[in-house]
Order: C-alpha cells, then sequence, then structure tokens
C-alpha cells in the first residue's frame, strides 16, 4: 500500500514539476491557478482514494466531508492566488512596508490553512475512527507541500 502511494505522489511530483517547466514565464501565475483548481485537485481525489483504501460506510462518511473541504480549499486557493499576483506584480519595486505586508499576510494564510486542516479533521473525527482521519491529515499534507513547491517555481526569481 505504501509503495503504491509513493509511486503515486512520485507521478504527482512529476507532473507539477513538468507543467511549471513547459508553461511561459508571463503565463506562469494563470497556469498554476489553473492547476490548483483543476489538475491537483482531480490528482488528490485519485492519490486519495489509492492511499486510504476506505470500505463503503467510511467511504460514505469521508467523501461528503472531504468535497466540503475542498470547497473551503478551493476559497483559501484564491486568496493564496491574490497574494502571490500581488508580490509578482510588486517585487521588482518592493519597499520595506510593502514586503512586511505581503510577509504578514503570508503567515496568516498558512495559519488559515491549518486551521481549515484542524477543523475538517475535527469533523472526519465525528464519524470515522482517528486512525483514518489521521491517514487523511498525513496524505493531505504531504499533497499540500507538492502544491506549495508547485507555488514556489511559479514566484518570480529573486536578484
Amino acid at each position: 500500500m505504501m509503495r503504491r502511494f509513493v509511486s503515486l505522489v512520485v507521478l504527482l511530483v512529476a507532473g507539477v514539476l513538468l507543467t511549471g517547466i513547459i508553461v511561459s514565464a508571463q503565463d506562469r501565475v494563470s497556469a498554476m491557478a489553473n492547476l490548483l483548481r483543476v489538475d491537483i485537485a482531480a490528482k488528490k481525489t485519485r492519490v486519495l482514494s489509492d492511499a486510504m483504501l476506505l470500505d463503503s460506510p467510511e467511504a460514505a462518511a469521508f467523501w461528503p466531508v472531504y468535497r466540503q473541504y475542498e470547497r473551503e480549499l478551493a476559497e483559501f486557493n484564491d486568496s493564496r492566488l491574490a497574494l502571490i499576483k500581488e508580490y509578482t506584480q510588486n517585487y521588482r519595486a518592493l519597499d520595506d512596508a510593502k514586503a512586511k505586508d505581503l510577509l504578514e499576510k503570508s503567515f496568516e494564510l498558512q495559519e488559515r490553512r491549518l486551521s481549515l486542516l484542524r477543523k475538517y479533521a475535527g469533523e472526519l473525527q465525528k464519524s470515522l475512527p482517528a486512525k483514518r482521519v489521521a491517514m487523511f491529515i498525513q496524505v493531505e499534507s504531504q499533497l499540500l507541500r507538492l502544491i506549495d513547491l508547485q507555488a514556489s517555481v511559479e514566484l518570480p526569481e529573486l536578484r
């Protein structure tokens, strides 16, 4: 099971990294938005399904809560994309005040994502064993790090 999960994650990483290489520099932020909304969402569902191996009652409890989590995560991703766009539009002329503002917004977004994971871990624990919830959080956290990696590829180089 773990081997299959690792293989799926490796394929997902390769796809994420190749997307960053293929896209032209001027279209990177737009491509990232599309990637966050469509490509990764579909792959995340597949990876989660393969990794968690939920039986029918567990799946019936898990997937509706997961879909609600994904809707809230999409709102988070919209905010994150707006911050990335703001940074990319301003990074060459960034003064200390703007840098401080963007940094604070970045920390707030990180806290918001962690709060979202905690919220849905609590929701899932109402109907699933803690072991299953812990597995979801582990897999989801790894997938979110892959998305973070993709986002970092999209940022302009610092010089």
